[in-house]
């Protein structure tokens, strides 16, 4: 992840970060005060962060809990 020093604004990397951050990370938590420089690269944050990360991986080949609530798959782009 790039954050810049000098105050230009934003960069691409941490406007992508922050909303993850602050609404994804957590097990049932929003955090929308989350700042950047709350992260903290320690194994307690990184076995917090393990918590969700079942939700988010595709590691899992069985669609069928996917299937079963109607979901669709969509392959390509119109």
């Amino acid at each position: 992840m790039f954050v810049p020093t000098a105050a230009a604004g934003p960069s691409g990397s941490l406007n992508f970060a922050l909303p993850f951050l602050r609404y994804l990370a957590s097990y049932n938590k929003a955090l929308p005060n989350y700042r950047i420089t709350d992260l903290n690269f320690t194994v307690p944050y990184f076995q917090r962060d393990v918590e969700t990360s079942h939700c988010w991986a595709a590691t899992d080949p069985d669609l069928t809990p996917f299937r079963s609530h109607g979901g669709k798959r969509c392959f390509g782009m119109a």
